[in-house]
């Protein structure tokens, strides 16, 4: 477009770590930022405290993290800046970076449908945006399955969760989702996806499992953008 050096001159690409300018190629991270990332959607240690999470749950299959999320890092200010700094274009680019990830995995062909852990309406409103909308829209695309994103609700507005001790969270968590897709045979056997931006305790999505696994002869995977593991 005509006015795109113009809108570059005023108004450059920074990184949303350093707050150095970007390179041309570059999108929302310098390459020593990203460089600083700690990716774990191969490590098997990981994947193994993931696994640990859900195996109560029958109807879970597997789980995978694209990052470690760390306080005080690039990883931490990255989802900041998604889910609280109007920059929900960050979803999108995690989402193309996971879903070429996930090509790789054996079971990417498996996949019947994505779909996201759901927000309050209200918090919709605050926000303007669901943060793993975009994270879930592009995932789907690059697997070439349908995104669901109608399959849960959340039915219960409360505090954010990042100011809410752990039994205020599991409180506010219980009987939070129920199912928006009301023709449980239309989603009968089917592997769903299901993803999230950062997983801690696992708490809210265990609680969406089990109203998923009300469906019959469902299978369930998880993804998500970042794993704030609890390894000592």
């Amino acid at each position: 477009m005509f006015f795109d050096p113009i809108i570059k001159f005023f108004f450059p690409k920074i990184c949303s770590y350093c707050d150095i300018l970007l390179e041309k190629n570059d999108e929302f991270l310098c390459l020593d930022c990203l460089g600083n990332l700690t990716i774990i959607t191969h490590e098997k240690l990981f994947k193994q405290e993931l696994h640990k999470l859900f195996c109560n749950q029958k109807t879970f299959q597997e789980a995978k993290a694209l990052f470690l999320f760390e306080k005080n890092s690039t990883s931490q200010e990255l989802i900041h800046q998604l889910k609280y700094k109007k920059m929900p274009e960050i979803s999108n680019y995690l989402g193309i970076w996971m879903g070429n990830e996930l090509k790789k995995w054996d079971n990417s062909n498996k996949i019947d449908m994505v779909t996201n852990v759901p927000i309050h309406p209200i918090r919709w409103i605050e926000r303007g945006y669901n943060q793993v909308d975009g994270f879930a829209r592009e995932i789907s695309q690059i697997l070439e399955v349908p995104y669901q994103k109608k399959i849960l609700k959340k039915t219960k507005y409360h505090q954010k969760a990042s100011k809410s001790n752990k039994q205020t969270r599991e409180k506010n968590l219980k009987n939070s989702f129920r199912l928006k897709c009301t023709d449980k045979i239309e989603l009968k056997g089917k592997h769903i996806l299901i993803v999230d931006d950062v997983i801690t305790t696992g708490q809210t999505l265990q609680h969406c499992l089990e109203v998923l696994s009300k469906i019959p002869d469902v299978r369930i995977s998880i993804v998500c953008m970042a794993f704030n593991a609890q390894i000592k």
